[in-house]
């Protein structure tokens, strides 16, 4: 039985909010309540919902989920003319945002059976590329999750990452899948009551990508002992080394655990772990596979990743949906080795992608579209948290940084720009981008 079918009952509460908290009976009634004004809707139709972490919007997300309506997550922060994309490409009967329903003459079913989810890629939103996952991915990460974090019922989630962002969703179904609760919250390291929200609500556990770290290192939140925290997880991109040490050694002082993972959302989130007992030893890695998981090198050292919880595939238009067949395993674009442990370590980027902020960005989209706006040509290059943009023109850098985080939501502390002589050239005439970082 999938975790969405199999809710407790009972009178614990399952789910806070920045403005509100249900019991697990109080949630169940509110997803019937939504269930049913849903259930003119076709099955296999898509529902468009801009998620917040907000009670209503995982209430509707579950009621998707029970009605075999595909729920396509998308952030809060979308910009118009973005949602207009995806509505024209996917045909959704409905969609739900800031607590209204807007219904749309689309009754378009997708022909597979098996298609659950649809998740935006993980990088800029500009892009209406969506990974679909299946109803077996779905609960198979969930479990696989629940497992090596050692879930109970007891257990209670803290998380402020975006519900459309698969880390965050992720938090949200394995804690179901065990019955256990979930905080759930806009609010950011910054705000004075987050460490309040955190210590008042009993969380055993708090989870997030890089940034959210490095801000908690720098407001003070691992000064504290919170006794109900019983394990953190980190994901979304690589931690630097020293703030690793900084949390790792505030988990040993208290009892913590300390679980650094790796995924991507085309695995439904989660693809290794480092078990917390071996990350002082293996600090720079990204662990071994999930339960249920199988990592391996390619011939050219990029990681394989199989297992239940590979995407189905990419959609980029409605008729794709036809021709989808599920994969048994996930080329994930990163080059590594594996150590005599069978602990698994990442050298670099098969393909041009960057995380930023716990995002992947692909430089070939942002460079295009830079070319596009300024009808002219750019080189885009970038490493972790760091985005270099370089042109022969000089150009006003606020304004290159407006429209790239316009475009892309990338932050403008994230960007560097260039002014160089020439673009350099390879033998054959294309742009060489090993050249730029000499």
């Amino acid at each position: 039985m999938y975790f969405w079918e199999n809710i407790s009952s009972s009178s614990d509460v399952f789910l806070i909010s920045d403005d509100d908290s249900l019991s697990f009976e109080r949630f169940n009634i509110l997803v019937t309540t939504f269930a049913e004004s849903f259930s003119h809707f076709k099955k296999r139709s898509i529902f468009l919902i801009v998620m917040d972490n907000s009670i209503n919007c995982v209430a509707t997300y579950i009621a998707c989920l029970k009605l075999k309506i595909i729920p396509l997550l998308l952030p809060e922060n979308i910009m118009e003319e973005d949602l207009k994309k995806y509505i024209e490409l996917y045909n959704p009967s409905a969609i739900f945002s800031k607590n209204r329903i807007l219904e749309l003459n689309h009754q378009r079913v997708v022909p597979n059976q098996e298609v659950a989810l649809l998740l935006s890629t993980s990088g800029s939103t500009g892009s209406p590329k969506l990974v679909a996952l299946s109803y077996e991915a779905l609960q198979s990460n969930a479990d696989s999750i629940s497992v090596y974090l050692n879930l109970t019922c007891n257990d209670r989630g803290f998380c402020s990452m975006p519900l459309s962002y698969s880390y965050g969703l992720s938090i949200l179904n394995s804690h179901l899948n065990c019955n256990a609760s979930v905080v759930i919250t806009k609010k950011t390291p910054f705000d004075k009551d987050f460490i309040d929200m955190f210590q008042a609500n009993n969380c055993t556990n708090i989870s997030g990508v890089p940034f959210l770290h490095e801000a908690l290192l720098r407001t003070g939140f691992y000064k504290n002992k919170y006794p109900s925290l019983r394990f953190i997880t980190q994901a979304g991109g690589n931690l630097k080394e020293r703030f690793k040490k900084k949390i790792l050694e505030y988990a040993e002082t208290y009892n913590k655990e300390f679980f650094v993972m790796y995924g991507q959302t085309e695995a439904t989130a989660r693809i290794s772990y480092v078990p917390p007992n071996m990350l002082m030893d293996k600090l720079l890695s990204i662990g071994i596979a999930i339960p249920g998981g199988k990592l391996r090198l390619s011939s050219e050292s990029e990681i394989i990743y199989s297992g239940p919880n590979v995407m189905m595939g990419y959609i980029e238009k409605f008729s794709d949906f036809a021709a989808l067949t599920g994969l048994s395993e996930l080329r994930t674009g990163d080059l590594g080795y594996v150590d005599k442990d069978g602990f698994f370590f990442i050298t670099g980027r098969a393909k041009r992608y960057i995380k930023i902020a716990g995002f992947r960005y692909s430089l070939d989209e942002i460079e295009m579209r830079l070319s596009d706006l300024f009808h002219d040509d750019f080189m885009v290059d970038g490493e972790e948290d760091l985005l270099n943009v370089f042109s022969i023109k000089s150009y006003e850098f606020q304004k290159l940084a407006i429209c790239i985080q316009k475009n892309f939501k990338i932050n403008g502390n994230y960007i560097k720009f260039y002014v160089i002589d020439s673009f350099p050239l390879n033998d054959n005439g294309k742009k060489d981008y090993k050249a730029l970082k000499k």
